[in-house]
């Protein structure tokens, strides 16, 4: 059975909320990450409300520090706590890559992810990477509502060029659906994030 996401939004919130948010979602999905300083900071746009970073300087150094960046734009007209919850994991799956990127080539490891910011197929799929990591770890409902929430909240040209990049709502809910039914199919969707609906259901055509 499909499915359906609805688009509930919360209360306002304040940065201590969405702090403790992100506390809770890194120690219950992310284990690995229980030992890494994370810190939040501010960011402002028009079409980005969530991201993951890291100090440069700091990983050069040989030291790597974790941000999760948020804009306060969210605080006034938040998504529901499930979704907020969703994107938090999607951004702790981008933490998560550059702990072990980093753990196993230093400075170097992290370099490998330059292509992405100037060739859109590798943008492409380290944002989807990133999203099977979220849904595989008990969010994929939590994220579709939340490409809901940002549909409405960015203008056209943002939102179009975020369909090109994430999951779409029904591409998550068959991800999620997918790995419920066959859990085996997971090491391979992180391997090679499929590209669209058809290829995540040829992954297991029987598991549907």
């Amino acid at each position: 059975m499909l499915l359906v996401t609805v688009l509930v939004t919360a209360a306002a919130l304040t940065r201590p909320d969405i702090d403790a948010l992100l506390e809770d979602v890194k120690t219950t999905s992310y284990p690995e990450l229980a030992t890494t300083p994370l810190t939040t900071s501010t960011l402002t746009s028009s079409s980005v409300f969530f991201a993951s970073n890291f100090d440069v300087g700091g990983a050069a150094a040989g030291d790597l520090a974790l941000v999760v960046e948020l804009n306060d734009a969210v605080l006034d007209d938040p998504p529901s706590t499930l979704a907020l919850r969703a994107v938090l994991a999607h951004e702790l799956a981008h933490s998560l890559d550059y702990r072990q990127r980093f753990d196993d080539d230093g400075a170097a490891g992290l370099a490998g992810l330059l292509p992405m910011l100037v060739w859109p197929p590798a943008e492409e799929e380290v944002e989807r990477r990133t999203d099977v990591v979220a849904v595989a770890r008990g969010h994929g409902a939590g994220l579709a509502a939340y490409r809901v929430w940002l549909s409405a909240h960015v203008d056209a040209a943002a939102a179009a060029d975020k369909r090109r990049v994430y999951y779409s709502p029904l591409e998550l809910d068959l991800l999620t659906r997918l790995f419920s039914a066959c859990p085996s199919t997971t090491a391979a969707a992180i391997a090679h994030p499929p590209r669209d609906a058809r290829a995540i259901v040829a992954l297991g055509p029987s598991c549907f």
